[in-house]
């Protein structure tokens, strides 16, 4: 909501939904990195001869994998930093499109002078009005129509060049756009990639990994289903 209130309220939506998918990423990396150090360490060790060095060496490999994590996370900030180039042609077009606002404000006020002005000269020759004075409203509608004229040709000008800005305006937006996400899309894609390797590795380590009987699994599902039996208040 608070957006809606603010000039370009898109970007703003935008940048505000790539905040937080940069914070996700990095709670994210955070939690990943944590489950390689010794907890895991403490855990791989407490098994079996038979899976531990498997699971050493599949840490291991998530570990190399964690660089790649990293640049796939800078990605997402560079993005951010990029569609900040956005907001410079939105401000533009905004400037330009107050400025052709404020030509049809005035020439709108050009029209409605000369009619006010031709309306009082009419009424004046209605009556009985000194030659002078007629005068000196003839002068002044001369005036006012004068001024319509030159409003309405800078006017006209004024629409044919907004007419060019605001084509232009959407060309540079999307173009910006474009390059960012496209810069984006190639650093991150590249970063997935080099993990392939990784990932093949690890599913072999996974795929040697012999049966492991736990004997604690009985005792766990007893006490869930002895969990899902007790009354919620």
């Amino acid at each position: 909501m608070f957006n809606s209130l603010r000039a370009f309220p898109e970007w703003h939506n935008m940048s505000d939904q790539l905040a937080d998918a940069i914070s996700a990423e990095k709670s994210y990396r955070f939690a990943e990195q944590k489950s390689q150090m010794n907890c895991f360490a403490e855990f791989a060790r407490k098994q079996p001869e038979a899976i531990n060095d498997l699971l050493f060496k599949i840490n291991d490999q998530i570990k190399q994998i964690d660089s790649f994590n990293k640049d796939s996370y800078e990605s997402l900030i560079k993005l951010k930093a990029e569609l900040e180039k956005m907001r410079p042609i939105n401000d533009e077009i905004k400037a330009k499109r107050a400025n052709h606002k404020k030509a049809q404000d005035v020439s709108a006020k050009s029209i409605s002078n000369a009619e006010k002005s031709e309306a009082r000269l009419n009424a004046a020759k209605a009556k009985t009005t000194p030659e002078p004075e007629i005068k000196k409203l003839e002068d002044n509608l001369d005036a006012c129509i004068r001024q319509k004229q030159t409003d309405l040709a800078t006017l006209e000008e004024s629409s044919k060049q907004i007419e060019i800005d605001n084509k232009e305006y959407k060309k540079k937006l999307f173009q910006s756009y474009a390059e960012s996400i496209i810069g984006f899309c190639s650093q991150r894609g590249s970063s997935c990639s080099s993990k392939v390797s990784y990932g093949e590795k690890i599913e072999g380590f996974g795929n040697q990994l012999p049966f492991y009987e736990d004997s604690s699994i009985d005792s766990l599902q007893a006490r869930l289903q002895q969990l899902r039996s007790e009354p919620i208040e």
